[in-house]
């Protein structure tokens, strides 16, 4: 643009310097003598002025004048000191000025008043002096102006510059007198500058030397007039309006104040959350101690009343019997010690700790909910014993029937869709930003690929440049990026990569190349092919030609350089829409027709002023840009290049440069990659869980029978079983279309392994610590085992599956697939476990018997001892003899107590200052090669991401009314959207906004003015007659429009606007019409569908481009997203309902999740909370506080997570989300199992029943999920994935390490504070009965020989497994204790009892 204007403007001043040779005002100079050095020169004339219409053409050029110089004209007197010749040079060379200067009218008006009065003005020797002439040329009629002085007066001049100086050049996104002031930029560009810019040779295009004097107290004569600031209305000329704010800041409404930022919370100076949790936490500690010390005090004073009564009770004649209707079960001395003593089995306790509750005295104060959850529990049991014993009578039948189930569900996996596209994954298809990046793409189409490659010469140092203006003489520093040897050197990198063929394969196999010009976007085709590539290459057209280019002359046999590629540098990155540089006479554009942005192909520059300095860059910015498309298949050959480029850059090498570089396609391949890469990690992590589960899941009796009992075999199937679990969830959702993301094959089978392995530990040891009854056979005895646990197992299935179930409800797409493939997964998994693992378990428990090896089980050592029941491993004994007695220590509990609740404190403080979002570099492998791209983006890139203002349908741009509350232009209104976004882009600190924004509007009503040049048609056909292709004097072309054609200043008639839009949109910008709309605007207006766009058709809709400022980390995308979403949202305010406006940028839709992420959390957080809670009240005989406790655990391990989350540095996104919803699933498996074992405990005491539940499940807990899980962790940490490092190991490490702390220690603590009371027993529902009857009747009554109290000689065998059985004495497992045995029971009592007395 600046080589246009200077074009323009420079020769008129040529044309306006005369002659001063007489004291009186008159002409000094008339007429035109030839060209000079640089164009055609004035001829000196020292005479009076003389009459414009009595010369040749007179007429026509006194019409002129009146138009362009209204200030001279006085009628048919008007004397000038120019012909006619010097009117039409100066009225035709003023067009392109015209195109900018006339959006402000005091400027325009201003500008045009120089140049008339030093062309025409009558008594232009009173402030023009010539200071040299050259009369050589003998051919000429008078002497040639070679040098002159025009003298301004200071405000005047001040007056002109200062009503320019904000004029916009919306196109090009730049101040018009950036490009008119030489080497300054508007920021720092004064009057005198802009001026002697004017004047000087230097610029390329004055045919002679014009000072101009603007200082002030100068003692000769200056000119003087009525000049206009830019908020003034010039007295009913031009339309009677002033400049657009846009253009002139005082002319601006008093702007809206930038909104404070939100103050952080704090509360005396301390962080808010902090102060608040400190005081709650302070006041629970007090709290908690004063409760302690009172129980204290409450409990001795009840121990020494208890002493009184035992007192009495020793002297009675029936001993220490506390109640003989107590039914003595034997599986109390399973959880208390074969001596039925104590706890701990140390045999020293007192009586009264060996007293537990009976069921009569637990059912009394049951309440009506327990009673329906002893039903349940009864029904339940009795359904498990009669299903294991199924399974066990008919293994072979049972495992096939499950291999044909899961083999039927497994098959979906053929018809598996995996998505990897990152919109599908993690933006919902309903968001906001998703449903405008479909409107976008519909209307525009969607955003172009580009590829990218950002060069460094670390070995290159930055030069010093002289650079002479007039006779100012300064340096200009130039970065290591802009020295010749490497530029060079990007010229033959640019080259290969330009040449760069790609194969690409079509369906019916034939290989076709495919070369960049076949992808990519031409912004002028078909008139220009070039392809649209932004690099400071392409302000020389990308040929060497014009980059060695020096531009002088010779004086004396000595070369005296002009300019060379510096020169134009320095222009081109002030000026990059220029067409005709001032310096080197070439143009500024690229190639392919468009300008390239300095701030787009530059890096690395100072930044500091008001205006960056951009020659001082330190980096190179390369980007092609290809054709995107909507369809995939049609971006098959742009893949196909961008491989080959990949291929290319990846093996280039320098000594010079250094190059990082990326394609579109870079993430997906590379995190394919990445997914491959660790695959081999992932394999080996569930190699050792597989080794653990496989030689820990047994019990070595003796060591004859090591190669017996060890469970190899078993536990290769049970891992089996979970994986299979995990496919068949796949091939299920497979068959219903429901697609399958990386994140369900990462994360899902490490949960089902979790669940899967703690359920297998617990009914294979339930099975090792039990003792077969007399007579029992092996069916009923893994009967009975299942019949005792697998209600547990189905409160935890149940739990987590209703869980993730519900989990589902989230939009999210990725944790909605993830959430129902878990769902099925865990719930498949318990069903094959209750199936097929029991139908294994029980022949690998037969292996056993017969003495048969692991995996070999055809050989037999007949040598070997018999299998030994009743067997504890060494877990189970450390935990029974020594932690968990150490655990239920008053003082180790009140600390527990104290450490976890302020670990729980801390951790919400943690949880409330969590960074959201994701550093995109974690996405990649550590030796990625987008590691090196994504910081040197961060590191030297000046520019952000293009962003986009769409403006929807439904405004009538046709009626000036509708064009106002858009355009920027003198007379639209002042809280316009250009207006509004100009205001914007001058706080881009907190609009983050760089540029005002291209205004299609505004260049299409400059463009169609009948001011301008460009929109021409042919006189007769009306056929649009570009400046492109014809010249601006072609006879046979018209202006398009004529001033009566306008309905204002610029708007054309309703019927016009549509047609002449059409020719806009399609004219090519040239350096005579550099407003043509092809190249910047052709995708930012949709005319709709309709192929024959007509005058009635209405503009679907539009957009107005900028940039971002520069963009970081996802802290400053994140607030970029938002900040331009209440711009939007402003902008669609001030369009008054007729339409609205929304910002697109092409990571919006990646970003939104981050605003999203927090209540999407909490709201499916909140959901597993409400399902565990429902889950265990059911199951866990509908009582509160077993559901409440489990609940809470769950709830604390999860918020505990999220404080280690913040300490460890992992930021809140959607795979936090996925990972937390998976660690609720897991705590269930840490929390459920003990707390129904601290409900069923008969144990005397909270602290002993929660000892009593520990020793008893806390070792298969231990051996099974956590130590399990922890050798499966350790791998990921040698992960070559940063992804996996951060957000699968040190999650899935906290995961393990809370679950097991918070289920291990804190649990069976807060269990002896508010645990649930003792939950009676089934039978105990079967009140009606009496007492020894029920007990005769019921399953859970004594067998024969353990207990006097019932007389049965003979053992009944259970009723076959057709039909569900009534559970026998010892299925209510260890869980259920036995009394201790009377030592003398009288007679008759006795027989009253045998009597149901």
């Amino acid at each position: 643009m600046k080589t246009i204007v200077a074009r323009l403007i420079v020769p008129f001043i040529a044309l306006t310097i005369p002659f001063s040779f007489a004291d009186e005002g008159h002409c000094i100079w008339y007429g035109q003598c030839g060209p000079g050095a640089q164009g055609i020169v004035n001829c000196a004339y020292n005479g009076t002025a003389k009459l414009l219409r009595e010369q040749p053409n007179g007429v026509e050029a006194l019409a002129k004048l009146k138009d362009f110089c209204p200030n001279l004209y006085e009628g048919n007197d008007t004397r000038t000191c120019c012909d006619y010749n010097q009117v039409m040079a100066l009225t035709t060379q003023m067009n392109v000025p015209e195109q900018f200067f006339s959006r402000c009218p005091s400027c325009w008006y201003n500008f045009r008043d120089v140049f008339c009065t030093s062309t025409c003005h009558p008594q232009q020797s009173l402030f023009m002096d010539v200071i040299k002439t050259d009369c050589s040329k003998k051919d000429e009629p008078a002497c040639q102006v070679t040098h002159v002085d025009f003298r301004l007066d200071a405000t005047y001049g001040n007056t002109v510059y200062n009503s320019c100086l904000y004029v916009q050049f919306p196109s090009g996104q730049e101040r018009v007198l950036s490009t008119m002031c030489g080497s300054h930029t508007a920021d720092t560009c004064t009057p005198q500058d802009f001026f002697s810019y004017l004047g000087t040779t230097n610029n390329g295009f004055a045919p002679f030397q014009i000072d101009f004097k603007i200082e002030k107290n100068q003692t000769l004569p200056t000119y003087t007039r009525r000049s206009y600031r830019c908020n003034e209305t010039l007295n009913g000329t031009d339309c009677g309006f002033a400049c657009a704010c846009v253009d002139c800041p005082s002319a601006c409404p008093p702007p809206q104040p930038i909104p404070a930022s939100k103050p952080s919370f704090e509360i005396y100076h301390i962080d808010g959350i902090l102060f608040i949790m400190a005081c709650i936490y302070g006041s629970f500690v007090v709290i908690f101690f004063i409760g302690v010390v009172i129980s204290c005090v409450v409990k001795r004073l009840n121990s020494r009343r208890e002493d009184e009564e035992e007192n009495y009770v020793s002297s009675s004649p029936y001993g220490a019997v506390s109640n003989p209707y107590a039914a003595p079960h034997e599986d109390v001395q399973r959880l208390l010690g074969s001596s039925g003593s104590s706890v701990n089995g140390d045999g020293d306790s007192s009586r009264r700790s060996l007293s537990p509750e009976t069921e009569e005295e637990i059912l009394n104060r049951a309440g009506c909910l327990v009673r329906i959850g002893l039903v349940l529990e009864e029904k339940l049991m009795l359904f498990f014993r009669w299903w294991g014993q199924l399974c066990c009578e008919h293994p072979f039948k049972v495992i096939f029937g499950s291999i044909v189930v899961i083999g039927a569900l497994t098959c979906g996996v053929l018809r598996v869709q995996i998505t990897t596209d990152p919109v599908e994954l993690w933006s919902m298809p309903t968001s906001e930003s998703r449903l405008q990046k479909d409107y976008f793409d519909e209307h525009f189409g969607p955003f172009y690929r580009t590829e990218q490659v950002i060069i460094t010469a670390p070995n290159v140092s930055g030069s010093e440049y002289l650079v002479q203006t007039g006779t100012n003489v300064y340096k200009v520093y130039f970065g290591s990026a802009l020295q010749k040897k490497v530029l060079d050197e990007v010229f033959d990198f640019q080259d290969h990569i330009m040449n760069i063929v790609g194969n690409y394969t079509t369906d019916n196999g034939t290989v076709i190349p495919v070369g960049l010009n076949d992808i990519c976007f031409q912004p002028l085709a078909p008139d220009n092919d070039n392809c649209a590539i932004t690099s400071v290459l392409n302000y020389f057209q990308n040929n060497r030609t014009i980059f060695n280019h020096v531009r002088g002359y010779h004086a004396a046999g000595i070369f005296i350089k002009i300019a060379d590629y510096h020169d134009h540098l320095m222009y081109c990155t002030r000026d990059p829409t220029s067409v005709n540089s001032s310096y080197l006479h070439e143009s500024c554009l690229g190639n392919f027709g468009g300008p390239v942005y300095p701030n787009v192909a530059l890096g690395g520059y100072d930044d500091s002023g008001t205006v960056p300095d951009y020659v001082s860059a330190e980096t190179l910015v390369l980007t092609f840009t290809v054709n995107n498309h909507l369809d995939k298949k049609r971006n098959a050959k742009a893949e196909a290049w961008e491989a080959a480029f990949l291929d290319y850059v990846q093996n280039y090498h320098s000594d010079l440069i250094h190059i990082s570089y990326s394609a579109e396609r870079s993430v997906e391949d590379e995190i394919d990659r990445e997914s491959a890469s660790d695959v081999l990690t992932i394999a080996i992590s569930y190699l050792l869980m597989f080794i653990y589960v496989a030689f820990f899941l047994g019990h070595i009796s003796s060591a004859d029978r090591l190669l017996i009992d060890t469970k190899i075999s078993l536990g290769l199937a049970g891992v089996i079983m979970v994986l299979a679990a995990v496919a068949a969830s796949i091939g299920l959702f497979s068959y219903l279309s429901i697609p399958l993301t990386l994140i369900v094959v990462e994360v899902i089978p490490f949960l089902c392994l979790a669940v899967g392995v703690d359920n297998i530990f617990i009914l294979v040891q339930a099975l090792q610590r039990d003792v077969a009854d007399p007579g029992e056979t092996l069916e009923q005895q893994v009967g009975r085992i299942l019949g005792r646990v697998a209600p547990s197992m189905l409160l935890t299935s149940i739990s987590e599956s209703l869980a993730f179930g519900l989990g589902a409800l989230t939009p999210m797409p990725a944790v909605r697939n993830f959430s129902l493939y878990a769902a099925v997964a865990i719930f498949l998994d318990f069903l094959l476990q209750v199936t097929c693992f029991v139908a294994l378990l029980f022949l690998d428990t037969k292996r056993q018997q017969k003495k048969r090896l692991d995996i070999a089980c055809c050989v037999k050592i007949k040598s070997a001892n018999d299998l030994q029941s009743h067997t504890k491993g060494i877990v189970y004994r450390l935990i029974k003899k020594y932690y968990a007695p150490f655990l239920m220590n008053g003082i180790v509990r009140v600390f527990v107590m104290v450490l976890f609740t302020g670990l729980f404190a801390a951790s919400i403080v943690g949880m409330m200052h969590l960074h959201v979002g994701l550093d995109q570099k974690l996405s990649f492998p550590k030796d990625s090669y987008l590691q090196d791209y994504y910081s040197d983006m961060a590191k030297y890139l000046s520019t952000g991401p293009p962003l986009y203002f769409v403006v929807k349908g439904g405004i009538d741009y046709r009626k000036p009314e509708e064009q106002n509350k858009i355009c920027g232009l003198p007379g639209c209104n002042n809280n316009s959207i250009v207006q509004q976004l100009t205001h914007y882009s001058e706080i881009k600190d907190y609009s983050t906004i760089a540029l005002a924004p291209n205004s299609w509007l505004d260049d299409y009503l400059s463009w169609v003015s009948p001011q301008s040049q460009c929109c021409r048609v042919f006189k007769d056909s009306k056929d649009f007659c570009s400046t492109y292709n014809y010249p601006l004097n072609d006879p046979n072309c018209t202006k398009c429009l004529q001033p009566n054609d306008l309905l204002t200043c610029f708007s054309p008639h309703e019927d016009q606007f549509m047609h002449f839009l059409d020719l806009f949109l399609k004219d090519n910008p040239n350096v005579h019409c550099a407003k043509g709309g092809h190249a910047a605007y052709q995708s930012a207006v949709d005319l709709g569908p309709l192929p024959n766009k007509t005058a009635n058709q209405a503009i679907e809709a539009t957009y107005l481009m900028t940039y971002h400022t520069v963009l970081k980390d996802d802290t400053d995308y994140i607030q970029a997203m938002k900040r331009a979403r209440e711009i939007a949202q402003n902008l669609t305010q001030s369009l008054n309902g007729s339409s609205s406006v929304f910002p697109y940028s092409v990571f919006y839709v990646f970003y939104e999740q981050y605003l999203s992420v927090a209540p999407s959390a909490a709201f499916n957080l909140g959901i597993c909370a409400v399902a565990i809670f429902i889950v265990t009240f059911i199951l866990l005989g509908c009582s509160v506080m077993s559901a409440f406790t489990v609940t809470l655990t769950v709830a604390m391990i999860v918020v505990d997570i999220m404080g280690m989350m913040w300490a460890w540095g992992i930021s809140f996104n959607a795979i936090s989300v996925v990972n937390l919803v998976m660690a609720t699933g897991i705590a269930v498996e840490f929390c459920a199992h003990i707390v129904r074992a601290f409900a069923l405990s008969r144990a005397k005491g909270a602290e002993r029943r929660a000892q009593a539940a520990l020793s008893e499940m806390g070792s298969s807990v231990l051996s099974g999920i956590t130590l399990t899980k922890c050798l499966g962790i350790i791998v990921l940490a040698f992960s070559k994935s940063q992804l996996f490092e951060v957000f699968y190991f040190r999650m899935y490490l906290g995961i393990v390490v809370f679950g097991a702390t918070h289920g291990l220690i804190f649990l069976p603590v807060l269990l002896t504070y508010i645990g649930p009371s003792a939950m009676p027993s089934p039978e105990s529902v079967l009140k009606n009965l009496p007492v020894v009857e029920r007990r005769q009747r019921s399953p859970y009554s004594p067998r024969s020989g353990t207990s006097p109290l019932i007389h049965s000689p003979t053992r009944v065998r259970s009723p076959p497994a057709s039909s569900p059985p009534r559970i026998q004495p010892s299925e209510t497992s260890a869980l259920y204790p036995k009394l201790p045995q009377p030592a003398e029971i009288p007679r008759e009592r006795s027989r009253r009892v045998q009597a149901g007395q």
